[in-house]
């Protein structure tokens, strides 16, 4: 079933129109002739009318109508992302595009620190389709790029800031990612997927510990989402190895080496999984590195894209080994820093390993362990 197509409602008095929620608005233009309630195709029909996206409800419409009409006087735009509509405007965290006979009018970057989405400029713009979650579709040759440390990834066309449900001012694209080649790595590679594993050292600086769950070993597609105001919400900023389910697009993504091994040092390969009631699809996400040692909130931090949700999981255990394979379980999964951290396997295929959203992974320095008992002497 296609999404309904948005419609924007006028606060009373403004020439503010938002959407259900207030996180998606409409500024109409002064000498615009428009209803009390107005479609996006409607909306579209006035070219100096603003759309925005804002990472909070607007607590007084007034003086942001106010205060947008006299930043627009001295920079023209089209579409408007603000993390905090509340805060005066000189304090504005705000990233925003304009267009000239529908037409990007210059390239367009979301800096992540350590990733970059940027749209192509001159592209063409038009109304998307609600297959496409309505919004605006950016069509060019690439539409969009992500850049990471390790290469450049086009996308295919178009890229969508998209209205789809709870995923409003978004960009959405599909990411070709090419196995590696002797000239180049592979797409995940190039794009530094990893689980990471941080420790402060003493000068202050981070020692960080890379792991590869996934190695790319064949062509693959990452479905897109990225919100310019929210990269850390897994639910908005994602790379999905499955195409959203109202894309009408199927996937059958390959398995993927992994640095996984088990304890006999048998290989790990892991095979995406679709969405669950209980799990997202499986893909990427993003997560903080810290660039030196100190609070929370208080460091330089970059990006860098791990997985999240679940993958199904095999061991390439040798024939020759398998005969001797009496006991259960048939291997295990090493997961930590000693050989003693492990999951128990009890078969070679059929399991499934589950990447929840990034987070601590380190025991807290006021843990201590509990005292050992040793056993009194038989008798």
């Amino acid at each position: 079933m296609s999404q309904a197509e948005p419609i924007f409602a006028r606060a009373e008095g403004l020439d503010l129109y938002w959407l259900e929620g207030g996180l998606s608005g409409f500024l109409a233009s002064p000498d615009a002739d428009l209803l009390d309630s107005v479609s996006l195709s409607a909306s579209w029909a006035d070219p100096g009318g603003l759309y925005l996206f804002l990472g909070a409800p607007a607590g007084d419409g007034a003086a942001l109508q106010a205060d947008l009409r006299a930043w627009l006087a001295g920079q023209p735009a089209r579409l408007f992302w603000l993390a905090a509509p509340d805060d005066p405007p000189e304090r504005w965290q705000a990233q925003w595009l304009n267009l000239a006979d529908d037409l990007l009018t210059r390239r367009f970057d979301v800096d992540y620190g350590g990733l970059i989405l940027t749209v192509t400029g001159g592209a063409a713009v038009s109304l998307a389709t609600a297959a496409q979650g309505w919004g605006f579709a950016f069509a060019a040759d690439p539409a969009a790029s992500l850049l990471a440390g390790g290469g450049v990834l086009s996308a295919d066309s178009p890229a969508v800031v998209t209205y789809a449900p709870t995923l409003e001012g978004c960009w959405r694209f599909a990411l070709p990612l090419p196995a590696a080649t002797p000239e180049a790595p592979s797409g995940l590679e190039q794009l530094g997927a990893s689980l990471r594993f941080f420790s402060g050292q003493p000068d202050g600086t981070i020692r960080t510990l890379n792991l590869r769950p996934l190695i790319q070993d064949e062509d693959g597609r990452l479905w897109t989402s990225l919100d310019p105001l929210r990269p850390l919400d897994p639910v908005r900023s994602h790379l999905s190895f499955f195409p959203p389910p109202d894309s009408g697009e199927t996937a059958d993504p390959p398995a993927f080496g992994s640095d996984y091994a088990t304890a006999r040092g048998y290989a790990v390969s892991l095979t995406p999984q679709d969405a669950t009631a209980d799990l997202p699809a499986a893909g990427l996400v993003l997560a903080l590195q810290p660039q030196t040692v100190g609070e929370p909130g208080g460091v330089p931090t970059s990006v860098y894209p791990t997985p999240i949700g679940a993958f199904g999981m095999a061991v390439s255990i040798p024939v020759q080994a398998k005969a001797s394979l009496d006991f259960n379980p048939a291997d295990r999964l090493l997961c930590g820093m000693s050989g003693l951290e492990y999951l128990g396997l009890a078969e070679e295929t059929g399991n499934s390993l589950v990447f929840t959203r990034p987070g601590p992974a380190y025991a807290p320095r006021s843990w201590t362990p509990r005292p050992r008992v040793r056993p009194s002497p038989s008798r």
